[in-house]
């Protein structure tokens, strides 16, 4: 009895002939998206968690939990404690989404005829950098997840390599929904999806304009659609009123007052391209002025341009480690295509290949290793190494690797004196709460409340006033303009109604003998309309 023939499974190709999904090629991408389930745990981290946590239970943004953020982030992280609780199940939905990311790099450079190395080491070129500096306190945020959905709009709208023809009109509805995701991430950053939509529209094969406008109607429907679902979902909620002063009036006021306290973001923006892009920076450099030979110039262009829109937007926030991740997209594709552009160098000089192949191979993984060399030396070489994934062991991995705050210490101090589940506000570091197993004390975020204008430290009063939690924490940082200013009425209520039951150099600690029954909601008339 003969053996059934061999049927060889069909591969995905583009017109070229070229596989469109090189499995290897995600390989490096998935083992960087699981080890980072392991990095430490942030204090935004925390609070999102708790939020979410707080959500799950029937809570509604802008009025059980407050935060100057647009509410996509925190419906990511209740999406993820659907999952698994404790801000794992986001960070499961993000390894997810960098793997989906992986895809999406393949299908991109798939048309433009590269070599099938630098095919193979492009989604680790383009998501390395976010995946690895992400260590520093830049998982779960809105900046990582922002390279997902650049490359996603890239995909559904860009041509299939030059002068071919332009996306299907289904897909640029799909790029409206995306559109629509960034602006409930942060509406900061709408800008850059605006751009390489309209760039997009023009490039490949030149369209008539029934054409282009029918393109930009699906996109702009597909908005419209997610933009009134919202509204009418927070209108529903009671919360649009203030979902819309949060989104367009208050965030203005922040940056007024952040600039009072916050270093400049100019000297802090070198050292974090050079830790991010060390080797892949040159490339993208060489890749944009090489572009015009491959036709690839309009969307090297289109990088470019959004890249240096990010980081236009970046140096207009609060200084944080984070806001460059976004960057990781567009300088890794451009990294991609002046690594072609060099290895067409060496092609040229045959005897000088294999040099070119260990010296690339060597630069490129120097590159990509080095922001992750010193916190991964300073886990290896803790005393007392954690290695388990719930969020205690995250957070005590980043104080054993010499955090900037030290929530251990901090929360050691009433150990045994708050009970697991109970309320308490943090003016501070969220992992606090984590460690101490804590709720939410108040709906507003004591995680930033130093960069909160007068309403937002008027309403916290109110809350504070009207149901107590039984502790509060203040953490240790010169808060003298806080009390004369716009907290002044916060912390008189605290000196009047509280006493000091434990302090060291993290912070202090606060208790009241009469907390609140309940937890309260915002007042939205108290923060967005005048007080009696």
């Amino acid at each position: 009895m003969s053996a059934a023939p061999t049927v060889e499974r069909p591969v995905p190709v583009t017109a070229r002939g070229v596989r469109v999904v090189e499995p290897w090629g995600l390989v490096p991408v998935a083992l960087l998206a699981a080890v980072s389930l392991w990095w430490v745990e942030s204090a935004d981290q925390s609070l999102f968690a708790l939020a979410a946590e707080q959500l799950r239970e029937g809570g509604v943004y802008y009025r059980d939990v407050w935060d100057i953020k647009q509410p996509g982030l925190y419906w990511f992280y209740l999406l993820g404690d659907h999952l698994v609780a404790g801000g794992l199940g986001a960070r499961l939905l993000e390894a997810a989404l960098a793997v989906v990311a992986a895809v999406l790099v393949q299908v991109l450079v798939a048309p433009w005829g590269l070599r099938r190395s630098v095919r193979l080491a492009a989604p680790t070129m383009v998501l390395g950098p976010y995946l690895l500096y992400a260590s520093l306190s830049g998982v779960g945020e809105i900046e990582g997840l922002m390279n997902v959905l650049v490359l996603g709009l890239l995909a559904c709208t860009w041509p299939v390599g030059r002068r071919a023809a332009p996306r299907p009109p289904w897909a640029w509805f799909v790029a409206g929904l995306l559109v629509a995701v960034v602006c409930l991430l942060k509406l900061l950053y709408a800008p850059v999806a605006v751009l390489l939509l309209g760039v997009a529209l023009y490039a490949g094969r030149p369209l008539g304009r029934r054409a282009v406008v029918l393109r930009a109607a699906y996109a702009a429907g597909a908005f419209a659609l997610v933009a009134v679902a919202v509204a009418a979902l927070l209108a529903a909620q009671g919360v649009l009123g203030m979902a819309l002063r949060t989104t367009f009036e208050l965030p203005g006021q922040v940056a007024g007052v952040a600039a009072l306290h916050e270093p400049q973001s100019l000297p802090e923006l070198p050292r974090a391209l050079k830790n991010m892009f060390p080797v892949l920076g040159p490339l993208a450099v060489l890749g944009l002025l090489t572009a015009r030979r491959g036709g690839r110039l309009p969307l090297a262009l289109a990088l470019a341009g959004a890249g240096a829109l990010e980081l236009a937007l970046g140096m207009t926030q609060i200084w944080t480690t984070y806001r460059w991740l976004m960057l990781s997209a567009p300088v890794g594709l451009l990294a991609v295509f002046g690594s072609e552009a060099l290895l067409g160098w060496f092609d040229a000089r045959p005897g000088r290949r294999t040099l070119a192949l260990r010296l690339g191979v060597g630069l490129v993984a120097a590159g990509l290793t080095l922001p992750i060399l010193r916190p991964a030396f300073a886990l290896a070489t803790a005393p007392d190494q954690r290695w388990g994934l719930d969020p205690a062991s995250r957070i005590r991995r980043g104080e054993d690797a010499g955090a900037l705050t030290r929530p251990v210490a901090a929360s050691a101090l009433v150990a045994g004196k708050v009970a697991p589940g109970e309320r308490v506000y943090v003016f501070g570091d969220a992992r606090i709460q984590v460690l101490t197993r804590t709720r939410l004390g108040l709906p507003v975020a004591g995680l930033t409340m130093h960069f909160m204008p007068p309403p937002v430290w008027d309403e916290l009063a109110r809350e504070l006033a009207a149901s107590p939690p039984r502790f509060v924490y203040v953490g240790a940082r010169d808060w003298s303009y806080e009390r004369r200013g716009p907290g002044r009425a916060v912390f008189d209520y605290l000196d009047e109604h509280y006493r000091v039951v434990a302090e060291n150099a993290e912070g202090t600690w606060y208790e009241t003998d009469s907390p609140g029954s309940s937890r309260p909601t915002a007042s939205v008339r108290g923060l967005f309309g005048p007080t009696s």
